[in-house]
Order: C-alpha cells, then sequence, then structure tokens
C-alpha cells in the first residue's frame, strides 16, 4: 500500500469525524510517511511502520471522547445535507421519543446489571464481616469459659469467612467482564459514528 492509498482508506475509515480533526489526523500521518521516506524508506516501508489502519482508528476511538465525536458528524452533516436536517427537524416528534426510550432502555439494563453487582458484594462484604466477628465474639467465649458457645460461634465465622473467598474471586472476575464490555460497546458506538462517511459513500 502506497501513501495515497493509505491516506485514502484513512480518510475514509475516519469520515464521520468533524472536518478539522479528520484533516488533522490525515496531516499528521501524511508527515509521518514523508519523515520515513526522507530517511530511506519506501512508501511501502514507511505505511506498514505505522501499523494496521484498524489500530490506527482504535488508537483515535480510545483517545477522542464520544460528545467530541457526536459533535463532528453533526457539524459535517449540518454542512453536508440541509435535507435531511429539515426531514429531521420534522420527524423529531417520532424519532425524538423512540431514541430517548432506547437510552432509557439501555441506561436501566446498565444500571440494573450494576446493582446486582453491587448487591453480591455487599453480600460478600457482610460475610467478611461475620467471619471476623464471629472470630472475635468466639474467643472472648472461649476465654470466659464458654467453649460450646465459643466452638459454636468460631465455626460460623470459619464458614462466612470460606463463603467470602467463594464469592472472592469468581466475583472480581465477572466485575472485570462487565467493565471490558462496557469499554468495547462505547467503542464500537464510537467507531461506527466515525465511520460515518464510508457508509453514506456507498449509498
Amino acid at each position: 500500500m502506497n501513501k495515497r492509498e493509505f491516506l485514502n482508506e484513512l480518510s475514509r475509515r475516519i469520515g464521520g469525524l468533524g472536518e478539522t480533526e479528520a484533516a488533522n489526523i490525515l496531516s499528521y500521518y501524511e508527515e509521518s510517511i514523508d519523515d520515513r521516506v526522507e530517511d530511506g524508506m519506501t512508501e511501502a516501508e514507511a505505511v506498514e511502520s505505522l501499523g494496521s489502519i484498524d489500530d490506527i482508528v482504535n488508537q483515535v476511538v480510545s483517545e477522542m471522547s464520544l460528545v467530541s465525536i457526536v459533535n463532528g458528524r453533526i457539524k459535517k452533516s449540518r454542512k453536508s445535507s440541509g435535507v435531511w436536517i429539515a426531514l429531521a427537524i420534522c420527524g423529531s416528534p417520532v424519532w425524538l421519543p423512540l431514541l430517548l426510550a432506547f437510552v432509557i432502555v439501555i441506561l436501566a439494563v446498565y444500571v440494573c446489571v450494576w446493582a446486582v453487582i453491587v448487591s453480591i458484594w455487599a453480600a460478600a462484604a457482610a460475610l467478611a464481616a461475620s467471619c471476623i466477628g464471629g472470630l472475635g465474639v468466639g474467643v472472648i467465649y472461649i476465654v470466659n469459659a464458654q467453649a460450646i458457645q465459643g466452638a459454636a460461634i468460631l465455626g460460623a465465622g470459619l464458614v462466612c469467612g470460606g463463603l467470602f473467598l467463594v464469592l472472592l474471586f469468581p466475583l472480581a472476575r465477572l466485575c472485570k467482564k462487565i467493565a471490558g464490555l462496557t469499554v468495547m460497546l462505547m467503542r464500537k458506538v464510537k467507531k461506527s459514528v466515525i465511520s460515518g462517511k464510508g457508509k453514506e459513500g456507498a449509498r
């Protein structure tokens, strides 16, 4: 892939950004290729040294906020299609409530998932506290010559501690997976907005 092919493909992939942001990114990579060519590389070697376009787009997505991406997309749409804006305004009594309902449903699902996780963490914390308390109270009972009651309380405390350990690692892994899924979904939303130009060009 030569410089022109690389820049054309990158331009298509980040077409949903605002003109200023897209121009800055393209200018940066064009200068990077030129610098490498001046150092003795061929265009193909210079392009290859930059990494894959997928990696570049992923980096752009991770460094830009969703708000700035959407703002750039809106500005671009205003400049390119006044008809679509007029239709969107006229149709807003229909699509706006549907969009709000969709956002609310997604948010409600997200909150419910994390509420369940927080509840499980609260139960795990209660088990840990019961373990510590049971061990302490059990020792006190044994010291006060109440060995049977002390042993029972110690046993209950150890059971609570075991349940806490059983829950701890799976719960930590579940939280990590859900956090990763959240990041992945946000990245996909950003990429779908950024790549809007390519979809429009295909029509």
